[in-house]
């Protein structure tokens, strides 16, 4: 990957210059998608209608396409079906009601088309995919939503992770990544799949909040996310193993004591919502 020589004084622009990586995980030549709200690089206050893509020069470098640097941050919860608040240390806290929740209102972040097209094509890769997150109400057991998925829909997918699940997916050979007690509770989840090369194409919806459908009405987590990151390690050439430790290290540093997360706070979702 590029890099930017910062010399007092001197700036180089143009072709070829990109910023630096704001991390070591964004550090990828696959890097495609990193949604953090609270990063200390690009942080943003509420919940706006978009937040920046911190791997959007790479990420439109690999879909060979002018792509908008930002997410879409789409919600249909009305008042009483669920609601999104900012936790004290930064964290998106999704919270949809268990009583009057509604089949299809959604709260969602979205990808630029041009990144959603480019991933139908190479979905035979091999895919990385990881979440810091925090379930703060457990859904139902048994049918555990997707919270974070690339793919068509919630059954057809090339990786996906879900409270209390081993992030399997529907082809390849995804490994083992719970790394945290039950839920609810916190978790770095990460997941590395293959997908088949069926699918018509990639939904431009990553993340999922509430029920997609009436299988899991009255049964969707709340959760708080403070970070979601989704790498082509075809294209980064990392391993699992690699792309695991990094995704884990910016985990833990994070709600470790003196980290930006430690300590957070954040209100009870049956305060917020039924």
């Amino acid at each position: 990957m590029s890099r930017e020589i910062r010399i007092p004084g001197v700036e180089f622009s143009g072709p070829g210059f990109q910023d630096p990586p704001v991390d070591d995980l964004a550090d990828s030549a696959g890097a495609f998608l990193y949604m953090d709200l609270s990063h200390p690089e690009l942080p943003v206050t509420g919940v706006p209608a978009s937040v920046p893509n911190l791997v959007a020069e790479t990420a439109a470098a690999l879909a060979a396409a002018s792509t908008p640097a930002s997410i879409t941050l789409t919600s249909a919860f009305t008042s009483s079906s669920g609601r999104t608040e900012r936790t004290a240390k930064g964290g998106l806290h999704i919270v949809p009601s268990k009583v009057n929740d509604v089949a299809a209102q959604t709260f969602q972040a979205q990808m630029a088309p041009a990144l959603a097209t480019w991933a139908r094509t190479q979905q035979t890769d091999w895919w990385f995919l990881s979440m810091s997150v925090r379930v703060t109400r457990a859904g139902t057991a048994g049918t555990e939503q997707q919270m974070a998925r690339l793919g068509q829909n919630t059954s057809t997918y090339i990786a996906s992770v879900s409270e209390g699940s081993a992030g399997t997916s529907s082809f390849g050979l995804p490994l083992p990544n719970r790394t945290s007690s039950p839920t609810p509770g916190l978790a770095n989840l990460c997941v590395a799949a293959q997908g088949s090369g069926s699918m018509t194409n990639i939904a431009q919806s990553f993340l999922l909040g509430g029920p997609v459908n009436a299988t899991y009405l009255h049964k969707a987590p709340s959760y708080i996310v403070y970070n979601l990151f989704i790498d082509n390690l075809t294209s980064s050439g990392r391993s699992y193993a690699e792309s695991r430790a990094l995704s884990g290290a910016v985990h833990s540093a994070g709600h470790s004591i003196g980290g930006r997360w430690a300590g957070d706070t954040w209100s009870a979702p049956a305060d917020l919502i039924a």
